[in-house]
């Protein structure tokens, strides 16, 4: 017992540390009307025992009593008015103060999940299900709601022990007996719902499954394919069985809680009855006195609100999880750098504004945490300052993750990689990204002007000449030119006034976004495969364009289209995670090696096989 209340103490200040991050702003009004409604069962019990006895007293004496009896009624009437305007008050107040908490939780939260250098930590089931109890809670509980109910619950516990003392100055055996009783049915109550709650958080998983498919089966993102190959019913299918199997936990704990709804009611007739029938007894003897046996008897209602805690116990249980998973998630960012990522690395020799650096990976392995095997091993490459680079392979082969390491998306299992000789793990992460302008195939569509999706490593503070030289060097310049507002219109028919691209355009709007971390002065320029949507054509020449403006820098593509791989400086041709092949494209094609087995495989693609056409596979890339 002694351990199960250690834990309940334990959890209870868990939840109150919130309480500061709501400041003392929202708390303090909070607070004074906890304090005035934990005094008010006390005073309405002596106000009752007054009136009543004032009143018996006025129908022995007559109409000289009345007096006494009108300033009693006022006395209680008004503490009735204080109990409903503070009932009134409270209620908002401790809804601002839960809000304020939520909103300090998230903020918290995402400071937590973005912080780490690296994002291996959200592809992890059970850092997801933790970032959702804490941004979502458990049941529509949220963690600031259970702040506010355990505040709530705090003072109302201190309400019911000063209703029992003032109760055991006239009967101290029963203002202590219902006090016991009544901890003992707070008790039960608290282990039934427990459970139930458990089951609750323990099914975050299945709950965001079942969110998922909603959000499928209802947004915009899908709904062409949705209709076009008849989906609809199966996504709804699918959504209310998973939220079903999710959710039987739920069903069962609710069922089980139900049944023994017996043992409140047994516990409340235990508490009252032997006190009631003693004060009538008590009273029907002449030994109290009307207005004591009121006083009484109002004293031990009041003692009852301990062992009903109501809606306010689901809510603290439910913050219960919410409170432990913030904790987890921040003791697995600084406890755990090496698994989590280092929040904040000191600098090493960070290569300050000059030339373009020359990065080596130097016997580099990695495997992604979800243990899918080995993706690189023992990769060495050097890719020189100021050159552009090509890197080709199969699908599967690599080529996206050497990039994620380059970018500390992830840390290498083994090796190191480094830049002009200096171990990009030992660099702060901001400082080293701030030299790096990447775009991969799958970047990601912002609801944004086209201005701040252009600039978006500036977001805020873009400047406005930089976006037009960018949309100018991606060939982007037509679509601010013809949009409603210019490079202020946002791109999404979700806003007033703003407009949809095609999937070219918005390619070419990601070019524009590395171009201008080009022209504000980063030297790594990266894209990864992000001109699937344009034609041989328009790739070759946006790459063209692309190679003149960066001229000096470094320039990393990975491609499919060897017609645009080939017009990189050098091409680095990865197969099982190693490199197999470097060199130029003749010095490649004369290799007779992978390279060159690839490259003829996708020229005889475009070469027409009609004889007498006089067509090549070499022209058919051009």
């Amino acid at each position: 017992m002694i351990g199960r209340l250690g834990d309940r103490l334990r959890t209870s200040w868990l939840l109150a540390s919130w309480l500061p991050a709501a400041g003392w702003r929202p708390l303090v009004p909070v607070l004074g009307a906890l304090v005035v409604s934990m005094v008010l069962p006390s005073a309405l019990s002596v106000a009752t025992g007054v009136l009543v006895a004032e009143v018996g007293s006025a129908l022995r004496h007559g109409h000289a009593a009345l007096p006494r009896v009108e300033a009693a009624l006022g006395v209680l009437i008004g503490l009735l008015l204080v109990v409903q305007v503070v009932g009134t008050l409270t209620d908002p107040f401790v809804r601002y103060l839960s809000a304020r908490i939520d909103g300090a939780a998230r903020a918290r939260l995402r400071q937590v999940l973005s912080g780490p250098v690296g994002i291996s930590h959200l592809e992890e089931q059970e850092v997801r299900n933790d970032a959702h109890r804490v941004s979502r809670g458990v049941a529509g509980r949220t963690l600031g709601q259970g702040v506010g109910a355990q505040l709530t619950t705090w003072f109302n516990i201190a309400g019911a022990v000063l209703s029992s003392l003032v109760a055991a100055a006239v009967a101290p055996w029963a203002a202590a007996w219902t006090l016991v009783v009544m901890v003992f049915q707070r008790r039960q109550l608290w282990r039934q719902s427990s459970g139930y709650v458990g089951g609750l958080a323990a099914v975050s998983g299945g709950v965001r499954e079942g969110r998922y498919w909603m959000d499928v089966a209802g947004g915009p993102v899908a709904a062409k394919e949705v209709r076009l190959f008849g989906l609809q019913d199966w996504l709804v299918e699918r959504q209310f069985v998973t939220a079903k199997a999710s959710r039987q936990p739920i069903f069962d704990g609710v069922d089980q809680f139900n049944k023994k709804q017996w043992v409140p009611f047994t516990t409340g007739t235990l508490a009252y009855a032997p006190p009631l029938v003693w004060l009538a007894l008590r009273t029907a003897g002449g030994h109290m006195s009307s207005g004591r046996v009121a006083f009484v008897a109002s004293a031990l209602i009041a003692i009852g609100s301990i062992g009903s805690p109501g809606f306010d116990m689901f809510a603290i249980q439910s913050a219960i999880p919410a409170a432990e998973s913030m904790r987890r998630l921040a003791n697995l960012a600084s406890a755990d750098a090496t698994h989590f990522g280092a929040l904040r690395q000191p600098s090493a020799g960070a290569a300050g504004p000059g030339p373009s650096p020359t990065l080596r990976f130097e016997q580099v392995s990695f495997s992604y945490p979800s243990g899918s095997g080995q993706v690189l091993s023992g990769l060495d490459l050097v890719i020189p300052g100021g050159r552009s680079l090509a890197i080709v392979g199969a699908n599967g082969a690599g080529k996206t993750t050497l990039i994620k390491l380059l970018g500390r998306l992830y840390e290498p299992t083994s090796g190191r990689i480094t830049a002009d000789g200096v171990d990009i793990a030992t660099l702060e992460g901001a400082d080293w990204r701030a030299r790096i302008s990447v775009i991969f195939q799958d970047f990601v569509h912002y609801d944004l002007p086209l201005a701040d999706n252009v600039g978006l490593s500036q977001l805020g503070s873009a400047d406005p000449e930089l976006v037009r030289r960018a949309l100018e060097g991606a060939a982007a310049a037509d679509i601010a030119e013809q949009a409603p507002a210019g490079a202020a219109t946002v791109l999404s028919r979700g806003y007033p006034g703003g407009i949809e691209l095609s999937g070219g355009q918005w390619q070419r709007v990601a070019l524009a976004r590395l171009l201008y971390g080009l022209h504000s002065g980063r030297d790594v320029l990266v894209l990864d495969e992000p001109t699937a949507n344009l034609d041989a054509e328009a790739e070759i020449e946006l790459f063209d364009r692309l190679l003149d403006q960066a001229a000096g820098r470094t320039v990393i593509l990975v491609s499919h289209r060897f017609s645009t791989v080939r017009r990189a400086d050098n091409i680095a041709v990865i197969d099982g995670g190693r490199l197999v092949e470097y060199g130029t494209h003749a010095e490649l094609l004369a290799r007779g090696g992978l390279y060159a087995d690839m490259f003829h495989t996708q020229a005889d693609r475009y070469a027409d096989p009609r004889p007498g056409t006089g067509d090549t596979a070499e022209a058919g890339t051009r």
